[in-house]
């Protein structure tokens, strides 16, 4: 199923949710070049790849699961999939949904 047929589409964010789990990633990865040894805490580029990781990422993480909403019921969506489990199937099973899985938002067109 491609990204465009999702009902995130709808909402017209797609860009801003497709960035923000871009810089999730980047800040992931650099955390976790540190945390591997890759990048050594103690030379001096390591702290700040350290800190930069958590910078990008964080903030990134927090946007997600506060802004990524439902144009029609306003739920947190992304917010429901990573907290107490609430939605069965995880963020990729919201990130793919052809429709909301709490209002059904878009409604089938009928012709």
């Amino acid at each position: 199923m491609a990204l465009a047929s999702t009902f995130l589409r709808w909402t017209g964010h797609q860009r801003a949710i497709a960035l923000a789990f871009a810089l999730l990633m980047v800040g992931s990865m650099m955390l976790l070049a540190v945390a591997s040894g890759r990048v050594d805490i103690r030379r001096p580029v390591g702290p700040w790849v350290l800190l930069t990781g958590f910078a990008l990422a964080i903030p990134a993480f927090v946007g997600l699961c506060l802004f990524v909403r439902c144009p029609r019921c306003r739920v947190r969506l992304l917010w429901h999939a990573v907290s107490k489990a609430a939605h069965p199937h995880g963020i990729n099973a919201i990130v793919l949904a052809p429709k909301c899985p709490f209002c059904g938002f878009p409604e089938p067109t009928t012709s």
